[in-house]
């Protein structure tokens, strides 16, 4: 619990006890309307202390011989000094209103002895204590793990932990030689020092309110883009200020004193970490945050948007890659096998340049892969067939704008002569067939961004089969694959 002290007023006359509590009448050794000798005879009584809950026991606090204790209202007395130093002088006794058995002693040269055993045996309680010549103890009646000690110069201290622990609480106070503590019964906060020259002074605890964070959780962020969020604090006394007090923030992004969480983070990843508010009394609250950035989504495109077919021999190209997606400068890469003779250039400038002139016939998949400068990434497949024959071998080809059938089914077709003969084709997709040629708009290999590619059979002899309709057909022509009659009304089968 975070307490603040303030100075509420001082210096009047000394006081050498201010006794705040309630007492309880004993009927066993005090005399009706005249005193009488209750003992011990044991020396100067400096302190004494009784029993809440059970009244006929009572405490004496001793010069030079420690503590006595009487169990039957002062008829006989006994020394209860188990763990005391030898000839201690016990100027100071507390009990806990809650617990009885806990007792402590505050003692001139040894600081604070406690005892949880009803003084059967006592410990040093001394952890944090700067002086340890007691001259007074005080206990929170209502929270007995709250107490006070008043020393010989080194002021006032507070454990609120039962004694384990002691810090000063000096704020205000000029008279630092303390001879007697008072609380506050009804209101346990307000605490009053007797002290030797400076009279009377008081104080008032404040204790911190729980201050609340907002929101509960953030959300995410992207690689490269602008971040803003801001956090606010309640249940405090405003203004409030905020630090990061564990933890890393995602890099790219800072947090203000005032809240605000702004940047553009520059890597992937999780990151965690605490943000603490301050409010104007000090008070503080703290909340644990997990921020996740993800990359944002790149885009590869090529240009033409379907990638061309290409034959051996023929210079290919150029097909363009652009990227969109992220803020940041593109590199271009590829992962698979391209086409023999065919090279991916980066240009520089965001965009890169298939071109070359394939030495190898075949159908080649690959990804084009761009990485903006943080290391975040986008790509493109493609599935690119290379023909064996160039162009120059259709000088002969009689094209005809008249198209026989079409179908979407099965297809397939089979070399039977020429230089690839018994090579055999199957897929699926659209399928035209005219006068001397068919059309493949999904050839082997192929994908959506792949340019229709068109084979041309003349010379060689093949079968085409085309399994949806049940139709075989012996075309004689090489194959190769170009631009072809454009069918544009193709009747049903």
């Amino acid at each position: 619990m975070t307490r603040r002290g303030y100075t509420l007023d001082g210096h009047h006359w000394l006081l050498l006890a201010l006794l705040l509590a309630g007492l309880v009448p004993l009927t066993i050794r005090a005399g009706t309307n005249v005193w009488t000798s209750n003992g011990p005879d044991a020396g100067l009584v400096l302190a004494l202390a009784i029993n809440p809950q059970s009244p006929a026991t009572l405490y004496a606090g001793i010069w030079g011989v420690g503590v006595f204790e009487s169990t039957n209202g002062g008829a006989s007395w006994s020394a209860i000094n188990t763990g005391l130093p030898a000839n201690t002088i016990v100027y100071a006794l507390a009990i806990d209103p809650q617990s009885p058995a806990t007792l402590y002693a505050g003692t001139i040269d040894g600081g604070v002895y406690m005892s949880t055993n009803g003084g059967a045996s006592w410990s040093a309680a001394n952890t944090g204590l700067a002086n340890i010549y007691m001259l007074a103890l005080a206990i929170d009646p209502q929270s007995p793990a709250t107490l006070y000690a008043g020393t010989d110069g080194g002021g006032v201290f507070e454990s609120t932990d039962g004694g384990a622990s002691w810090s000063a609480i000096n704020n205000g106070l000029t008279d630092s030689y303390v001879q007697a503590l008072a609380i506050d019964p009804q209101s346990p906060a307000t605490l009053y020092a007797g002290t030797r020259g400076g009279g009377v002074y008081g104080i008032t605890f404040f204790t911190c309110p729980a201050i609340r964070l907002s929101p509960a959780s953030l959300p995410g962020g992207t690689v490269g883009a602008a971040y803003n969020q801001a956090i606010t604090a309640s249940g405090g006394t405003a203004p409030y200020t905020f630090a990061l007090t564990s933890g890393v923030l995602p890099a790219g992004l800072t947090l203000s004193p005032g809240g605000a969480l702004t940047g553009a983070p520059t890597a992937a990843g999780s990151s965690a970490y605490t943000v603490t508010a301050t409010d104007a009394n000090g008070c503080q609250g703290s909340t644990s945050y997990t921020l996740d950035v993800v990359c944002p989504v790149i885009t590869v495109t090529s240009s033409p948007s379907l990638v061309p077919s290409g034959a051996v021999g023929d210079v290919y190209g150029p097909v363009t890659f652009s990227a969109t997606g992220s803020n940041g400068a593109y590199h271009f890469s590829t992962s698979g096998s391209l086409p023999p003779g065919l090279t991916l250039v980066d240009n520089g400038n965001g965009t890169a340049t298939l071109s070359g002139t394939p030495t190898a016939a075949g159908a080649f998949s690959f990804s084009v892969i761009a990485t903006d400068s943080n290391g975040c990434s986008g790509s493109l497949s493609v599935n690119l067939f290379i023909s064996l024959y160039n162009t120059s071998i259709l000088d002969d080809l009689e094209k005809s704008e008249m198209c026989a059938n079409s179908h979407t089914g099965a297809w397939s077709y089979t070399i039977l002569k020429g230089p690839d003969a018994g090579a055999t084709f199957t897929g699926t997709g659209i399928l035209e067939s005219g006068n001397g040629y068919f059309r493949i708009n999904s050839p082997p290999g192929s994908s959506a961004n792949v340019k229709l590619t068109y084979y041309y059979l003349h010379g060689a002899s093949a079968t085409f089969s085309d399994g949806a309709a049940g139709v075989s057909s012996a075309l004689n022509d090489h194959y190769t694959q170009d631009d072809p009659p454009t069918c544009t009304a193709p009747p049903a089968l």
